[in-house]
């Protein structure tokens, strides 16, 4: 293994445990002794041990850090106290096995064929409860003027599950090729989240509280699934897998792929998808507390109150699979299965623990699954929060504007991104080969004493190439007379490359038959002049024309016009001016300077085949000589609006003003300013104009020449809401917080971080390298488990998570609490957690200690029964919870997730301070 600095594998190992909690599960599995070729793995991880795990992984001590962190607060003139608990359990199973009984399935061309199966089965059980509490407070006071002061406590109460059972059986023929594969599968979500905070901040006479309490709770479940996938033709992807170091697969065309040396990319018919799902969803949130009438708004306005349920189902027709998939093998190995027999694996570096076929079929399910109830929710939200808040988070129904999908003509769509990307995405393949085109017109002044304009006008087109794979790679060919074929740049060049020597004209009476039926002397062919009318003399296989004209929009007078000739990127022919890039892409330019007439100018242009048909055309047009380039409004803070305006081409111009005009939705006119424009200045700005309603306002723009007369205007509006803002209260209140001390305490509470961190980088991670692998079995031809592998100090290799390795330390210098199970151990933990899909059929409350917590919580004024937030925030001496807790050192019963992210910020920030200062 390669050596890398112990801190980078501290915290790549730190981060793979903390994005542990979101595991996405998979399937039930079972087995027996019976089955051919099985294999049975799994890990599981107890929640309890997290703290213990993390300070063995990443070197440090974070019960000691978040101390260290506490103690640097109470030092620096506030009190911080955080306690948090978490329990949990996360669990993956997989079995794998094999049955070559007499079975049959019908093919994707409902053919019954004899087949021998393998069954995936997945497991994952997941189930998290954390609860936590955060206290702090602050005050300051100065002689003869009132004190400034916070008071802080929060309180929060989560938990998480999730449970996924995969059935996935696989089909062979007796050549051990992939005919296709059945999937049933179920899985179940669950979220739930409190939120209480209770809050006090005081001055300049004010007090302001806060009472704040957030709850959410969502259920998801795929209640059932069943896919089944066919082969278009069988497939020898595991084969190839089993025999190759390099894979790349692709669902395209069977039998187009290469192979060169242990590399191979694999191309297969992927055929067909059915299949079937059903999906519900509970949810219920809700928001109380916002001090709305704080922002001038009515009381609760904000509270929120949502409770409903969703149910979808459906089925499941894919009739074109598309995918790609990278394989990567590198170090063998020789790993231990079900505790007895040995085997050689690879790891496989884009594989993940479980097989990738299995997982990437799953996405066909879960997409409708999630979407059908998904779009039910976002109604719900919609309604009850409006659209202005859901439509930012893309929840809203119809997050995907109409106009970014094309119409395959057969009641199927696609994506406007899949047109014309060499592919056939609509399944009557009518999405390549669309003209598509894009007009992009510029035009503006030469900046100088004449009176030129330059004015660019380009005309981009897609979908014109419509060539074959053997075309766009070798170009176009010569047919011999006795059937065999040469490129088409061999005809005439005196080499005799036919057999027969047919692309020679040696007697000197051969004719050449264009396309349109056209003779011609076969000596003139392939001589780099357009002879047959679509250039098959010269091998052009495409070749279009494109008439473009300036002209003035008023006048019709045509400033400059051109007709250009567009082929394929192989031709070479004088004639073809612009070539046709790959994917049917090209363009054509014209170019003007000199004087035109103000106005606008607009560019004509046509496209051609080569038979002369008119494909398609348009016209574009642009304003020339000094306008308005712009112009804008926007709502403002409460009934206000702000608007720019700016002139187009007045560098250089005498005379002309810029008028800016704010009208009310009568027309009424509530602002206005003029400026005069040209080398010096060219926009306009209006800030906060006041309106003193709400209601629709509009800017007009006007540019003006020297007798007043408008010779351009552009007009923009804009609806204009009462926007919340501060009362006088938080204004006063917030002003005292800014000429407080406050800054200077968090400036000291850094500098005591730093000299308390300052030995961080003393402790030793006891790895000084590591790597995951993924095994793949050559033998079995699948995922039979994972591992991670590290390297001590010594330079010795240790198992930390995985099954019995030869050359590997089953003893690792400092082990964490991951147990990897095989064989029968697997099957029992699957049958015992069979059933268990809620937090409470996964999580053993019992083991959730949450006394501490609860007593800095009844200490807060805190009624632990729901954490919510109580109504007596200090005691009778009117001593904080923050302070009597830090008085009496602090509490941290537990590390969790929440706490290492603090700690590695606050780290980070103290690692950067002391960074820059040794600089």
């Amino acid at each position: 293994m390669s050596r890398e600095s112990s801190r980078t594998l501290s915290l790549m190992m730190t981060t793979m445990f903390l994005l542990g909690s979101a595991f996405i599960p998979m399937a039930q599995a079972e087995g027996s002794e019976s089955d051919d070729n099985a294999v049975h793995y799994g890990i599981e991880y107890d929640w309890s041990n997290l703290d213990q795990d993390l300070e063995t992984l990443s070197g440090l001590d974070f019960n000691g850090i978040l101390l260290d962190v506490m103690d640097a607060a109470t030092e620096s003139g506030f009190n911080l106290v955080i306690g948090q608990a978490t329990t949990g359990s996360s669990n993956f199973y997989v079995s794998y096995t094999e049955d070559h009984s007499a079975q049959t399935i019908s093919n994707n061309n409902e053919e019954v064929v004899d087949v021998w199966s393998r069954t995936t089965d997945m497991t994952i059980r997941h189930g998290v409860l954390l609860d936590g509490a955060l206290l702090t407070d602050w005050s300051e006071s100065t002689f003869g003027s009132d004190g400034t002061s916070f008071d802080i406590q929060m309180a929060s109460d989560n938990e998480q599950a999730l449970s996924m059972d995969v059935n996935y059986i696989e089909y062979f023929n007796d050549d051990a090729e992939l005919l296709g594969a059945d999937m049933d599968f179920s899985m179940a979500f669950e979220l739930g989240s409190e939120l209480s905070i209770n809050a006090e901040f005081k001055g300049d006479g004010e007090q302001f509280d806060v009472a704040f309490d957030m709850a959410a709770n969502l259920r998801f479940s795929l209640d059932e699934s069943h896919l089944e996938w066919r082969l278009g033709s069988p497939s020898p992807i595991y084969k190839e897998m089993s025999t190759h170091d390099y894979v790349d697969w692709e669902c395209y065309e069977a039998d187009s792929g290469w192979e060169y040396g242990d590399e191979i990319f694999l191309r297969d018919d992927c055929g067909s998808l059915t299949g079937t799902y059903a999906s519900s969803a509970s949810y219920d949130a809700s928001v109380t507390g916002i001090p709305t009438e704080e922002f001038l708004m009515d009381a609760g306005e904000l509270d929120i109150e949502i409770t409903d349920s969703a149910a979808d189902s459906g089925i499941i027709e894919e009739s074109y699979l598309s995918e790609w998939m990278h394989f990567r093998f590198d170090d063998s190995l020789v790993i231990t299965l079900d505790d007895g027999p040995t085997t050689n694996v690879r790891g496989c570096m884009d594989c993940g623990p479980v097989n990738p076929l299995m997982v990437w079929l799953m996405g066909y399910a879960m997409e409708p699954a999630i979407s059908g109830v998904g779009s039910q929710m976002a109604d719900d939200f919609e309604e009850e929060l409006g659209e202005e808040i859901v439509d930012p988070f893309g929840l809203a129904e119809g997050g995907n504007d109409e106009d970014e999908m094309f119409d395959c003509g057969d009641g199927t769509s696609i994506y406007e991104w899949e047109v014309n990307d060499g592919s056939d995405d609509c399944p009557n393949g009518l999405d390549e080969g669309v003209i598509i085109a894009g007009v992009n017109l510029y035009g503006g002044s030469m900046n100088d004493d004449s009176e030129d304009y330059s004015v660019n006008g380009q005309v981009s087109f897609d979908g014109l190439e419509r060539l074959t794979e053997e075309q766009q790679n070798n170009g176009a060919q010569f047919l011999c007379d006795d059937g065999e074929q040469i490129q088409f740049s061999l005809v005439n060049d005196a080499g005799g490359d036919c057999s027969d020597g047919s692309d020679e004209n040696s007697a000197g009476d051969k004719e050449f038959t264009c396309s349109d039926g056209t003779n011609i002397d076969f000596s003139i062919v392939n001589n780099g002049e357009l002879d047959c009318e679509d250039g098959g003399d010269e091998g052009v296989l495409l070749m279009y024309s494109v008439a473009l004209n300036l002209k003035g929009s008023d006048s019709g007078e045509s400033f400059a016009s051109s007709t250009q000739t567009l082929c394929d990127y192989m031709a070479n022919v004088a004639e073809c001016q612009q070539n046709i890039w790959g994917h049917g892409y090209s363009y054509s330019t014209i170019y003007f300077i000199g004087e035109i007439p103000n106005g606008d100018v607009c560019l004509e242009w046509e496209l051609y085949d080569a038979g002369n048909y008119l494909l398609d055309s348009g016209e574009e047009c642009v304003s020339i000589g000094p306008r308005i380039g712009g112009v804008d409004i926007w709502d403002d803070r409460g009934t206000s609006v702000s608007i720019q305006a700016w002139g187009q081409d007045v560098w250089d111009t005498e005379g002309y003003s810029l008028r800016a005009k704010v009208m009310d939705s009568n027309g009424a006119t509530i602002y206005s300013d003029t400026i005069d424009v040209g080398e010096y200045s060219s926009d306009i700005h209006g800030d906060e104009i006041e309106v003193d309603a709400e209601g629709t306002f509009c800017v007009e723009a006007s540019l003006l020449d020297e007798n007043g007369v408008a010779v351009s205007t552009e007009t923009e509006c804009t609806e204009v809401e009462d926007e919340p803002r501060p009362s006088e209260k938080l204004e006063k209140i917030a002003g005292a917080f800014g000429n407080s001390n406050l800054e200077n305490t968090i400036e000291s509470f850094f500098e005591n971080l730093a000299d308390k961190f300052s030995d961080i980088g003393s402790n030793e991670f006891p790895y000084s390298d590591g790597q995951v692998y993924a095994f793949w079995s050559d033998t079995h031809a699948t995922i039979v488990g994972f591992g991670l592998y590290v390297e001590d100090d010594q330079g010795n290799d240790q198992t930390l998570v995985g099954p019995t390795t030869a050359g590997y330390s089953d003893t690792p210098t400092a082990p964490i609490s991951v147990v990897y199970l095989t064989g029968q151990a697997v099957i029992d933990a699957v049958t015992l957690s069979a059933d268990a899909d809620t937090v409470e059929e996964i999580v053993d409350e019992s083991q959730h200690d949450t006394s501490e917590i609860e007593q800095v919580l009844e200490d807060a004024g805190i009624d632990p029964a729901d954490l919510g937030v109580g109504d007596e925030p200090s005691d009778e001496d009117g001593e904080s919870a923050a302070e009597k807790k830090a008085a009496e050192g602090g509490f941290v019963p537990f590390i969790s997730p929440i706490s290492v992210i603090i700690v590695t910020i606050v780290s980070g920030i103290i690692a950067s301070r002391q960074s820059r200062e040794e600089e």
